[in-house]
């Protein structure tokens, strides 16, 4: 059953889950006192230890893993959802057809629109849910394309012989991360009614006024 505890412990792990990767970032640097013949000193520098060799682990995480995780996840979750609200659609339509039928009166009647806008709401919920999942999924793909190319062909690096469409995939990748997250509002804005007044509300206020 999901309740409020259920739901909390599950953004948790979430958070921790995706947080897991930078551990294995974190550990491949040390601290190292380096000399300075020019000044006769030492410097305390960060030195990234290649002898770990978990960087490799980090990208497998990052780059194959988790999106493969997130895209099976966000896939499962919404063709569920989708499920569940079309065949609550279908109950919703038949038992308004079996209103139409029988003579009930008003109460009838005003039972049957009740249906009617249930139903107009969960085909509404359907279509939000499916844009926004087909968003995440079109923006993150050729993110992971590219760090999962980092891992199998040696010359696409930061150093290789292919660094250059390297950096430029690197570049539209963040493009792409930046995207999604503008889409979702774009999104909201064109199909919710409700969210896009009180996002002009909000806006038309300012940041200082009240």
């Amino acid at each position: 059953m999901i309740t409020s505890t259920v739901t909390k412990v599950v953004i948790l792990a979430i958070f921790l889950l995706g947080c897991l990767p930078m551990v294995f970032v974190y550990i491949t640097y040390r601290f190292e006192w380096q000399p300075v013949p020019r000044t006769n000193s030492n410097t305390l520098n960060l030195v990234y230890d290649e002898r770990l060799g978990v960087a490799e682990t980090f990208l497998i995480l990052l780059g194959v893993v988790y999106p493969v995780v997130s895209w099976v996840t966000v896939t499962f979750c919404t063709s569920v959802l989708v499920l569940q609200l079309r065949q609550s659609y279908k109950w919703r339509k038949s038992n308004t057809q079996g209103a139409e039928v029988s003579p009930a009166g008003n109460q009838a009647g005003t039972a049957n629109q009740s249906q009617q806008q249930k139903s107009t709401k969960e085909n509404h919920v359907t279509k939000v849910v499916v844009m926004v999942a087909v968003v995440f999924l079109l923006c993150f793909v050729p993110v992971s394309a590219n760090i999962l190319a980092d891992l199998i062909i040696p010359e696409y690096s930061i150093d290789g012989t292919l660094r250059y469409l390297h950096l430029i995939n690197g570049m539209i990748n963040v493009l792409f991360t930046e995207l999604n997250s503008s889409l979702n509002v774009v999104v909201f804005s064109v199909s919710g009614q409700k969210f896009r007044s009180v996002l002009f509300e909000i806006l038309s206020k300012g940041p200082c006024k009240k």
